[in-house]
Parts: structure tokens; C-alpha cells; sequence
């Protein structure tokens, strides 16, 4: 599965009709086809946990198609692997395995519960009491039962 259409479920996007493209090999051309098809509002890079990003195919469809929303999900652990200009000109989905404390962290969305995100330099923390829950039973592999597979 490389790319599917549907509306994005999770996030301050959700509701947004969404091109999901799920791995770093696949063409312009097969992009420039489902957008024309589609017509989706966002284009989602790194969909279906995390894949790697086609770094050169992102910058070109961006400057084809600026009207688009750009969203890109990476996985905390490969956040380095991509130039800070690159990340400062899209959306960027930070993904944190929480292992099988998400339900902790759902109890404690009603506390002063904060994220910190750190190195060497400083901090960045953050209330995580505006995060919204998503169930992950309507998905279906990689997919929400509702997206249509498309390549």
C-alpha cells in the first residue's frame, strides 16, 4: 500500500481531506495523478507509521502545488535525519512510541501533566491537556477503514 485517500482522523487537521503517501518510492507522477483525481486539501508524508520521507519528491511537490498542506510524520528517533529548514517549512507530526502508556497519559490529560522535550541547550515543555484522543479500532492496518487505497 503506498497511497490512500481519506479524511485525516487525528490532530488539529482532522476533517481535512488527505492524500496519504506511505512510502519514500513513489513518483511525482503518481502523486500529480491523485491529486488531480482527488483533489485532496493535504498531502501526508511518512503516513502509516512513520516511513521514511523522500526529501527531494516533498520540496518539488511543494513548490508545484504551494496550496497544498504539507504534513510530514516522523518518528522522534529519526527527527535528525532531516534538515531544520526542510521541517520549519511543512507540518510536522512528531510520533513518540509510548509503549502501552497511552491510557495513562488519557487519565491524566485532566492534571497539569506537561511534556518536556530536551538536549543539551534547553527545554521545551508543553501541557499535554490539550491532546485529542483518537481510537485506534477503526484502523485497519495501516489505514482507517474508511480510506480508500488508491496505489
Amino acid at each position: 500500500m503506498k497511497m490512500w485517500i481519506g479524511d485525516e482522523q487525528e490532530g488539529v487537521l482532522k476533517g481535512m481531506h488527505t492524500l496519504f503517501i506511505g512510502t519514500p518510492q513513489i513518483s511525482l507522477h503518481d502523486i500529480e495523478e491523485a491529486i488531480e483525481k482527488y483533489s485532496p486539501t493535504q498531502l501526508y508524508f511518512g503516513a502509516g507509521g512513520c516511513t521514511d520521507i523522500n526529501v527531494e519528491l516533498v520540496k518539488l511537490v511543494r513548490e508545484l502545488r504551494p496550496s497544498r498542506v504539507i504534513t510530514l510524520e516522523i518518528h522522534i528517533d529519526d527527527l535528525h535525519k532531516y534538515d531544520k529548514d526542510f521541517l520549519f517549512n511543512s507540518n510536522v507530526i512528531v510520533t513518540i512510541d509510548a509503549k502501552d502508556n497511552v491510557e495513562v497519559f488519557r487519565k491524566m490529560l485532566k492534571t497539569t501533566t506537561q511534556i518536556k522535550i530536551q538536549d543539551k541547550n534547553g527545554a521545551l515543555v508543553a501541557p499535554i491537556n490539550d491532546s485529542e484522543y483518537t481510537d485506534f479500532k477503526e484502523l485497519e492496518g495501516k489505514k482507517y477503514k474508511d480510506d480508500r487505497v488508491i496505489a
